[in-house]
């Protein structure tokens, strides 16, 4: 039986290294399965937003048949909104007198941000000074998407609060460090979601 000596006092240079590399490795791959889910956030976001307003649309083409589609108390229109730290979609159905959601979707909560984007057909882009978040309060809370009964074009884009009429193209779904677009046809009433 060998006397081992008093000098054995701590770890040695190689199992330092070892428990150093097992530690970042852990890390790395915990970072990436957060970054993934925060990216499935805006994913999940822009897919359902692209939903209601396809759903919005096709509700508004089948008002041709009906009686009220020469109505024009009648509307069909989707509200962007934030309330208690979600974003949320609504689908909603206004003849004049009642204002009815039909569909409500919740997108995300606050760690999402939703941008409408115009583009800018004299210089052939984007014109970044023309962004509005919804949600932000110096635009106002809710945006509204209105289509038009019968074709379900896109008859107006209301940012509240007296905001100037743009072309309004696309609907920007970020994350952290995630962008995912919705880009909009207002002559059809098409929506297009784009990873």
């Amino acid at each position: 039986m060998k006397k081992t000596g008093g000098n054995n006092k701590g770890f040695s240079l190689i199992e330092l290294i070892v428990a150093v590399l097992i530690v970042a490795i852990l890390s790395g791959g915990a970072l990436a399965a957060f970054n993934s889910v925060r990216n499935a956030r805006s994913e999940s976001a822009g897919k359902v937003l692209a939903s209601v307003l396809k759903q919005a649309r096709q509700k508004a083409m089948a008002l041709v048949n009906e009686t009220d589609a020469t109505d024009n108390t009648t509307s069909i229109y989707v509200e962007i909104y934030q309330s208690n730290g979600n974003y949320k979609a609504d689908l909603r159905w206004n003849n004049g007198t009642d204002d009815t959601a039909i569909i409500s979707e919740t997108l995300g909560n606050d760690a999402l941000t939703i941008t409408f984007r115009a583009y800018d057909s004299s210089t052939g882009a984007y014109n970044t000074t023309y962004d509005k978040l919804v949600g932000d309060g110096t635009v106002g809370k809710r945006v509204k998407m209105y289509f038009k009964k019968g074709t379900g074009g896109i008859t107006k884009i209301d940012m509240g609060s007296g905001e100037t009429e743009r072309n309004w193209n696309e609907i920007s779904v970020k994350g952290s460090g995630d962008d995912r677009s919705i880009i909009i046809v207002k002559e059809t009433g098409r929506c297009f979601y784009e990873d």
